[in-house]
């Protein structure tokens, strides 16, 4: 039986919405809203940050970890405690982006049956993928995807400037051997550029397998204050009142 964790990273620096992971979002931290999500599939769930403030949010009914070294993205903290060992039970590690403060169980469920399957190679990532928004198209805070039409579908690439291709749903999948090796790899440009970290496992030659899923209207990854005003939009709950 394949062991499944999933893995919410979490930053209190945010260039464009800083302290982002506590921002009140109905009289709930963000971060909390996603963890109470995820725990709902029922997997081993843990938060690594490099805030105590954001750990005391998720404790004691969960589990947290704390360090302060500086990382890229969310993949390379991921990685950096699986290289201490936080991971060694597990076989595959998802990992869920701490920005989304409603996330559908069965996309969780998708991505660990699609990443656990024994032909999958061990070195490939299962990665989500949406229909854009019409008012996602010109929005530079929702990545865009580029899937290939070939079965199964692959992502070959991602930007946010682009108002084409699919939206971008921030949950993978990886096996554990994929993840131990992650932060050997070298950053190239089209990371550096697009500042996007998939595209790490693009140019370095990994195979992202893309799975389609269907992702409601009023969706909406929190990056901008803008952001915050599309989910109070959409949840019809009142920003004055927070």
């Amino acid at each position: 039986m394949t062991r499944v964790a999933v893995a919410i990273p979490a930053r209190m620096t945010s260039s464009r919405l800083p302290g982002k992971p506590i921002r009140s979002l109905g009289g709930i931290p963000l971060i909390k809203r996603c963890y109470d999500c995820v725990v709902e599939a029922g997997y081993d769930t843990f938060v690594l940050t490099d805030s105590q403030e954001i750990a005391d949010i998720i404790r004691p009914e969960g589990a947290a970890f704390v360090d302060g070294i500086e990382y890229r993205n969310g993949t390379e903290r991921i990685a950096g405690w699986a290289e201490k060992g936080l991971f060694k039970n597990y076989d595959v590690v998802i990992n869920c982006q701490g920005d989304q403060p409603w996330i559908d169980v069965e996309w969780l469920h998708k991505v660990a049956r699609a990443t656990s399957k024994n032909h999958l190679d061990p070195h490939t990532i299962v990665h989500l993928y949406g229909e854009i928004g019409e008012d996602e198209e010109d929005d530079p805070s929702v990545v865009k995807m580029v899937v290939s039409e070939s079965v199964p579908q692959q992502m070959m690439w991602a930007s946010r400037s682009f108002t084409y291709g699919k939206r971008f749903v921030g949950i993978y999948g990886f096996k554990k051997q994929f993840l131990m090796r992650h932060n050997e790899l070298p950053v190239k440009e089209g990371e550096l550029h697009e500042n996007i970290e998939q595209l790490r496992w693009i140019e370095n030659g990994f195979k992202v397998k893309a799975i389609p899923v269907e992702v409601p209207k009023g969706f909406v990854d929190i990056n901008t204050q803008n952001d915050v005003e599309k989910w109070y939009e959409y949840s019809g709950q009142s920003l004055g009142n927070d």
